[in-house]
């Protein structure tokens, strides 16, 4: 799964150009796309440890921090003269934070499957409400957050079409 989720999921966020432009202005990218994975990585397993989301656990409390972090990215780059808000919208809005959760919830599922390692109808609602969870708790709004997996699936589609173009930040 940690496969699919680096080079499909994660790896295919970087067709998102307006998302790269964000990340290029605060220098997340100086420190490389890996050890941006490992962190993403460390917070996912933090969450989906045993009792990871309860309050003040490592996983609520990561998540709470992304929240944190992400509110600060989006004032700061929205504010800086190079950004171009008609153009690329605004940083880290809905669409991107929905998005990069969906992909993260959903793919490594499809691509798991793909590859022949079969999940429950039960365990696959789990991920979802899992996910919705999480989404929840970083700030994305509820009308974004899938109540099973065709939806997340769908949702993922349709702002896939919408945020990906991809430019030379992609590369």
């Amino acid at each position: 799964l940690v496969y699919v989720a680096r080079d499909v999921a994660f790896l295919g966020g970087y067709q998102a150009s307006a998302f790269n432009k964000t990340l290029l202005l605060t220098g997340a990218l100086t420190k490389g796309p890996t050890r941006r994975f490992a962190e993403t990585l460390r917070w996912a397993l933090d969450c989906t440890g045993e009792g990871g989301m309860q309050r003040f656990a490592p996983g609520f409390k990561s998540t709470l921090r992304v929240r944190l972090i992400h509110a600060l990215v989006r004032r700061h780059v929205a504010a800086l003269p190079s950004w171009r808000l008609r153009e690329w919208g605004l940083p880290i809005n809905q669409i991107d934070m929905a998005a990069t959760l969906l992909g993260a919830a959903s793919v490594p599922l499809l691509g798991a499957r793909v590859l022949g390692m079969l999940q429950t109808r039960a365990e696959r609602d789990a991920a979802t409400h899992s996910a919705r969870y999480l989404g929840w708790v970083m700030g994305v709004d509820e009308r974004w957050l899938p109540s099973d997996e065709p939806q997340a699936l769908r949702l993922l589609y349709e702002f896939l079409l919408s945020i990906s173009n991809p430019d030379e930040t992609s590369v």
